[in-house]
């Protein structure tokens, strides 16, 4: 492989088409210093190892040399110091419009989403777009716009009369953007509490009504649909309902956590659908995302921690809500909360006597990992632990089966948790 000179600034080196130079890449050859081009860039890219791992220009570079527009390309980069602007890929797309080639426009809309709010000249544009009879044209439209972070009123209002677009994919997409423009957008958020709550409605669009408006709120509309969601009929909009309360932010807490507890232990939240949507996973990262402000939540949180791994033949799906559990706990639990300290025991317990062949790839060794660090919280009322807590103080590789790496980091927790204890 070619050893790279990088300089500290960005520099291009322009020549004969076949020539164009890649950013900072200055080859070593046999002793003599060679640029690379271009070509042998974008033909051999094995061969050559990029500078500040620049994959995305190496994509618009090999995009734009095989449609030979190279003098477009010349022209456009000198403008821009850092390569190809907004207006360069919204050419690009009403080019493809031109063309009808509108299935190929998704495969370069994240060029201008990727400048952000520098694509703010060309909103307008945009805009105008969202208009298009093609449904992937209003689609791609429509994302732009949100990733754009445009709180113009104007941005907001042309988006919201697509909230009923005939094809779900555009209403998906204005919808996502929505809620990426967030509190700018609550204009709309009594219909888009509606488009969530609808049962007629597709359940992808629902979903995403459900996340966006946790982003855009406000905090009385948000939170009655999200607790609404969270006991409909269908566990995806269920779980993505208990996902989406952890945008509500902390002051959440003390109103969800109870409400979260109730659905972790729900018994048919409590396994993954055919889908892989699992409420009770959710709401066990949610309760952790909140910190010891979900209290309320941890004799729940002890129950999924000590559920049997029986309910899937797939045992380290099944045995992830343990996972989770635990690691809420070690978020949540602080001095004083022996409520879980019997469970955490256990889950320390079972991990010290399972069988090498029973261990399922990393889960039971988390969940033990988690459970140390959560006794360790609790602090000098889990002194029954310091015992245990020792003996995996001590551990060695290919104890329980453990790589030397488990081995390393079990020791270093429980190391920690010795001294949360034994402060003495």
């Amino acid at each position: 492989m070619n050893e790279w000179m990088v300089g500290n600034e960005l520099e291009y080196v322009f020549s004969r088409y076949e020539t164009i130079i890649f950013p900072l890449a200055l080859a070593n050859s046999w002793g003599h210093e060679t640029y690379a081009s271009m070509f042998d860039v974008t033909r051999r890219v094995d061969s050559y190892e990029f500078v500040y791992n620049d994959e995305e220009l190496y994509r618009e570079l090999s995009l734009i040399i095989l449609e030979d527009e190279i003098d477009e390309y010349l022209l456009t980069l000198k403008e821009n110091e850092i390569g190809l602007s907004p207006s360069f890929w919204l050419g690009k797309i009403e080019q493809l419009i031109d063309a009808g080639s509108f299935e190929d426009i998704g495969g370069i809309d994240w060029h201008i989403s990727d400048a952000g709010i520098k694509a703010l000249p060309i909103l307008p544009d945009i805009l105008i777009l969202l208009e298009h009879e093609n449904r992937e044209v209003r689609k791609s439209a429509a994302m732009i716009v949100g990733t754009i972070g445009s709180a113009e009123q104007d941005a907001v209002y042309r988006l919201s009369e697509h909230l009923y677009d005939a094809e779900y994919m555009v209403r998906v997409a204005v919808l996502r953007s929505l809620g990426q423009i967030g509190p700018a957008a609550q204009s709309v958020s009594t219909n888009i509490a509606k488009i969530a709550g609808n049962r007629e409605e597709l359940w992808t669009t629902r979903m995403q009504a459900i996340i966006s408006l946790s982003e855009i709120g406000p905090y009385s509309v948000a939170s009655t649909v999200l607790k609404e969601s969270i006991y409909d009929h269908r566990s995806d909009i269920r779980s993505t309902a208990i996902y989406a309360v952890s945008n509500l932010g902390d002051f959440a807490a003390s109103e969800f956590a109870p409400i979260l507890a109730e659905a972790l232990i729900d018994p048919k939240n409590v396994e993954p659908d055919i889908n892989g949507n699992w409420p009770s996973r959710s709401a066990a990262l949610t309760l952790a995302s909140f910190g010891p402000l979900a209290k309320l939540a941890i004799s729940a949180l002890s129950q999924t921690l000590s559920l049997e791994c029986a309910f899937s033949s797939q045992r380290r799906d099944a045995c992830e809500l343990n996972l989770v559990s635990a690691f809420a706990l070690s978020e949540i639990v602080q001095e004083g909360d022996v409520e879980a300290l019997d469970e955490l025991q256990k889950a320390i317990h079972d991990f010290r006597y399972m069988k090498i062949d029973e261990i399922s790839e990393d889960s039971e060794f988390i969940v033990a990992e988690f459970a140390i660090v959560a006794i360790g919280k609790i602090g000098p009322l889990a002194d029954a632990s310091l015992p245990t807590l020792s003996e995996l103080a001590n551990i060695d590789e290919g104890n329980y089966g453990l790589s030397k790496e488990q081995a390393l980091r079990i020791r270093a927790v429980a190391m920690d948790a010795i001294r949360e204890i034994d402060r003495d």
